[in-house]
């Protein structure tokens, strides 16, 4: 039954919970208010539930762990608040979930571990707390986990690298404390890594650099420490690298100048030290250059001249010292240029 994309209003009505054979249920994209009614779990035949982008409030109820057919679904949008259910567990047979952007709170409960058919896990965008369950490294179907936007707190975990087919994991904008687990290194085919704005430390993972299908990496607002690794100059598919807001150390690996996809790199406001490679000027596909903020010397490399695709650099506030080639206007497209407090 499609009743989506209306202007239906008021209740689901619990009548719904007669409809023993339906299979196909989308109510989405209405005016639906009030709670979930707990006579869904009546729906033993159903395969797909989407109930998105309604004025539903109220819990997910329990009874939805009766649905052990669900393969997909969707309450996103849908101003839905308390716990999320353990009985979720019950869902053998689940691909895709997608709760986010809502007000639900409490922690991720581990019996969804044992969602073991989970393709797509979207939790983000709601008002989590606990740690992230170890539970959840069994889901070695997932391709996709966002848990970002939460209060979640505790470590990353280990099991989590048993997750082989994941190809985006977003876990940013949370109190995530501890290090970046080694074992993240064992996901290669992710393509998105996004851990920014969290509060880990430690140092960067040499591991990382196994992950070569990697095209945007996000470690930013940290409190990183240490060197660079050399090995992230072996993610040759990268467009975006932020390591901003940390407090590595150390040189800036020249391996870096490998990434010939590169668009954006930011290394702002670390520790850095030593002199800019000339190595990164290799990279024409370079729009957004931000090395402001540490601790480099010596001059600007020539080799920026081929760095014709760049829109903007910033060099600020190092002990930069020595001549800026004329060549730099080569990059007509350039839109920002701050070379302030240099020496």
């Amino acid at each position: 039954m499609d009743l989506s994309v209306n202007s239906l209003s008021g209740h689901i009505p619990p009548q719904i919970g007669f409809l023993s054979n339906l299979t196909y249920l989308d109510l989405s994209i209405n005016r639906f208010s009030r709670i979930i009614s707990p006579e869904i779990g009546h729906l033993t035949k159903l395969e797909v539930l989407h109930l998105y982008f309604n004025e539903l409030n109220g819990s997910i109820p329990l009874e939805i762990g009766q649905l052990h057919l669900l393969n997909e679904v969707t309450l996103y949008l849908t101003q839905l608040h308390g716990s999320i259910p353990s009985s979720l567990g019950n869902l053998s047979k689940l691909a895709r979930l997608y709760v986010y952007n809502n007000s639900l709170s409490g922690s991720i409960p581990p019996e969804m571990g044992n969602m073991i058919n989970l393709e797509v896990l979207h939790m983000d965008a709601n008002f989590l707390t606990g740690p992230i369950p170890s539970t959840l490294g069994n889901l070695t179907r997932l391709r996709e986990l966002h848990l970002f936007a939460n209060k979640l707190n505790g470590s990353i975990p280990l099991e989590l690298g048993n997750l082989k087919l994941l190809s985006s994991l977003s876990l940013y904008n949370n109190n995530l404390t501890g290090s970046i687990p080694p074992t993240l290194g064992n996901l290669t085919e992710l393509t998105l890594l996004s851990l920014y704005d969290n509060q880990l430390s430690g140092h960067i993972p040499d591991e990382m650099g196994n992950l070569r299908a990697m095209q945007d990496l996000k470690l930013s607002g940290n409190q990183l420490t240490g060197p660079i690794p050399f090995s992230l100059g072996n993610l040759t598919d990268l467009v975006l690298l932020r390591l901003h807001l940390n407090h590595l150390s150390g040189l800036t690996p020249r391996s870096l100048g490998d990434l010939m996809n590169l668009e954006v790199l930011l290394l702002s406001y670390n520790q850095l030290s030593g002199s800019i490679p000339y190595e990164l000027g290799n990279i024409q596909a370079m729009v957004l250059l931000h090395l402001s903020a540490n601790k480099l010397t010596g001059p600007i490399p020539f080799s920026f001249d081929n760095l014709t695709n760049l829109v903007y650099l910033r060099l600020s506030e190092n002990q930069l010292s020595g001549k800026i080639s004329v060549s730099i206007c080569n990059a007509t497209g350039l839109s920002l240029l701050i070379l302030l407090i240099i020496a």
